[in-house]
Order: structure tokens, then C-alpha cells, then sequence
């Protein structure tokens, strides 16, 4: 017997890819909520920078520098800031998936407070258990 939440149905939906900071522990950390939250295929993380990020958004219209964001490529379309954390929520399990009732919140605002904590994730959270954050503490 199956125990913890029912397993969902496979969605007909073609996956998300989550382009992350890899070298983020905030980012990192959020990746693995998103991996206990989200069924099974719908969501495929990828670290940005990496060779098979420039080969999903190869001819996709990127802008250089990449901002400060994760990113969602959605059926060959890539979006930025709250725009794609909203993409991946709708994805996610009950209760998180409430947090799309924010989408008709203006982008502005949203993106800002996304802003915000961007400027700040590497004070946010670290973790023990990753050698990468710790080095970032050390002088």
C-alpha cells in the first residue's frame, strides 16, 4: 500500500523546464520543494549556465546577461520572475497550488517582492549539507 498523498493521473501536459541557480542554496532548496510538491514528470530542472540549458533555449530569444530569476520554458516560450514561479505553482499539489490565486495581482508588485528576495538569497538560507554554501561564508 501506497502510504503519503495518492499518486496523481500523468498529465497530458508537455513538462516544465526550471532553469535555476545552481550555485544558490535558496535556489537549490527551492528546487527540492518543488520536486516533493509537484507530480512526477511535470517539472524538469535544469541549472542555468549549464550545456543543456543553452541547448533548450537555443533560438529562443534570451536575454544576456540572464536576469537575476529562475525561468520557465513553457511550450517554447520562456518567462521571468513571477511570471514562472505562477507557471510552476499551477503545477504543484494542493494547498500549494492556491498560490496561483496571487496571478491577478499586478506583475509589478509581484515581481518586485521576486526581486527583492533574488537580491538577498544568498543571505536567506544555507545549508549545512551542501559544501557550496558553506564556502560562500568563508573569507
Amino acid at each position: 500500500m501506497h502510504s503519503g498523498s495518492p499518486r496523481p493521473k500523468p498529465s497530458n501536459r508537455p513538462p516544465l523546464t526550471l532553469f535555476y541557480d545552481g550555485e544558490c542554496s535558496l535556489c537549490r532548496a527551492s528546487i527540492r520543494f518543488v520536486a516533493r510538491h509537484v507530480p512526477e514528470g511535470e517539472v524538469r530542472p535544469v541549472p542555468i549556465g549549464s550545456d543543456e540549458a543553452a541547448r533548450l533555449t537555443a533560438g529562443i530569444p534570451v536575454p544576456t546577461p540572464w536576469p537575476d530569476s529562475i525561468a520557465v520554458l513553457d511550450q517554447g516560450a520562456i518567462h521571468f520572475f513571477t511570471s514562472a514561479l505562477l507557471r510552476v505553482v499551477r503545477r504543484m499539489r494542493f494547498p500549494w497550488r492556491l498560490l496561483s490565486l496571487l496571478a491577478p495581482v499586478p506583475a509589478t508588485l509581484r515581481d518586485a517582492a521576486y526581486r527583492w528576495v533574488a537580491r538577498h538569497r544568498r543571505c536567506v538560507i544555507t545549508s549545512r549539507r551542501d559544501p557550496r554554501d558553506a564556502a560562500s561564508l568563508r573569507t
